[in-house]
C-alpha cells in the first residue's frame, strides 16, 4: 500500500488492487489467478488487442514467406482463438488489395470463407444465417473461373462449408432431440453435404490427373508448372484425405440421427468402408481420426 506511481509528473499512491496484482507478478504466481482479478480482466482485454495488432504487424511486414502456407496458418490461429472480427477485418482488407485472378486472391477468399463459417457455427441463428451467406459468396468469384490457380481449393471449401452447416444442424438436434423439425432438417442438410462431397471428390480426381498426380506425362507436368500458385501433389493428397474424413463424419452423423433402418445401415457401411481406406494412408493427418471413426462405427 506504500507503493506509488507517477501520473502527469506527480507521484500518486498505487491502488491496493494494483499493488496486490504487482506483488503476485513479482512472486511468479499462476498468471491465470492474476487474470481473474478485476484489474487482470481489464488488462486481459487490452493485451488480446495488443497481441492481435502485433500479429497483424508482424505478418504483414514479413517477407519471403509462402502465402500457400503462411496465410492459412495465420487465419487458423485466429479462428482457434475465436478472434473472428480481427480475422474478418484483416481478410476483407487484404482481399480487396489482392490482384484479381491471383493465387493470393484465391487463398484469401477461401480463408475468409472459413472464418465466416467458424464464426457462424458459434453465433445466434439470426447472425449465423448472414455469416453462412457471406462464407458462400466470398468464394463464388474463384469458383466461377475454372482457370483460377486456386479453383480446386475453393471447390474443397465449398464441400467444407456444406459439411460445417450440416454439423451445426446436427448439434442443434443434439440439443433438442425431441424436436419434430430438427431431425428431418439434419437428414436433409447432411445428405445434401454428401452429394456436394461426391461432386468435389470427382473434380479433385480429375484435377489431380490434369496437374500430373497419377499422370506423370511431360504434357501434364507442363500444365502443372504453367499455373503459378496452383496446389501441388502434396496439397491435393491432403485435400483428398480431408474430403474422405468429412464423408465419414457426415455418414456417422446420419447414422446417429436416423432410426434403425436400411438407410442407417447403409450410412454405417459407407463410413466403415471410407475409414478403412483412409487408415491405409499411414502418413495422413487424418489417420487417427479415421481409426477413431471405425471404433464409432463398431459401437
Amino acid at each position: 500500500s506504500g507503493q506509488t506511481r507517477q501520473f502527469h509528473g506527480k507521484l500518486q499512491p498505487i491502488p491496493a488492487s494494483m499493488a496486490l496484482t504487482m506483488s503476485r507478478l513479482t512472486l511468479h504466481q499462476n498468471p491465470i489467478t492474476i487474470l481473474r482479478t478485476p484489474m487482470g480482466l481489464r488488462w486481459n482485454r487490452v493485451s488480446m488487442c495488443l497481441v492481435a495488432a502485433c500479429w497483424l504487424t508482424g505478418f504483414t511486414n514479413c517477407s519471403g514467406g509462402d502465402d500457400r502456407t503462411e496465410l492459412p496458418r495465420y487465419f487458423s490461429e485466429l479462428r482457434s482463438r475465436g478472434m473472428f472480427t480481427v480475422a474478418e477485418d484483416y481478410g476483407v482488407t487484404r482481399l480487396a488489395e489482392a490482384p484479381p485472378g491471383s493465387a493470393e486472391q484465391g487463398i484469401l477468399a477461401v480463408e475468409l470463407s472459413r472464418v465466416y463459417s467458424s464464426h457462424a457455427a458459434e453465433s445466434s441463428p439470426a447472425e449465423s444465417a448472414v455469416l453462412w451467406n457471406r462464407a458462400s459468396q466470398v468464394i463464388e468469384s474463384v469458383i466461377g473461373e475454372t482457370s483460377h490457380p486456386r479453383w480446386m481449393t475453393a471447390r474443397v471449401q465449398q464441400a467444407r462449408l456444406a459439411c460445417d452447416q450440416a454439423t451445426a444442424e446436427f448439434w442443434g438436434w443434439r440439443l433438442e432431440p425431441e424436436s419434430p423439425v430438427r431431425r428431418p432438417r439434419v437428414i436433409e442438410v447432411t445428405q445434401s453435404a454428401l452429394v456436394r462431397l461426391e461432386q468435389v471428390q470427382s473434380d479433385l480426381q480429375a484435377y489431380g490427373k490434369l496437374v500430373g498426380r497419377g499422370n506423370r506425362t511431360p504434357e501434364a507436368a507442363r500444365v502443372a508448372r504453367s499455373v503459378e500458385g496452383a496446389p501441388g501433389s502434396a496439397e491435393l493428397r491432403l485435400y483428398g484425405d480431408e474430403l474422405s474424413m468429412l464423408q465419414i463424419r457426415m455418414n456417422l452423423n446420419l447414422a446417429h440421427v436416423m432410426e434403425v433402418s436400411p438407410d442407417r445401415a447403409a450410412a454405417l457401411r459407407l463410413a466403415d468402408e471410407a475409414s478403412s481406406e483412409l487408415t491405409r494412408h499411414v502418413n495422413s493427418d487424418y489417420l487417427w481420426p479415421a481409426r477413431l471413426a471405425r471404433v464409432e462405427v463398431l459401437r
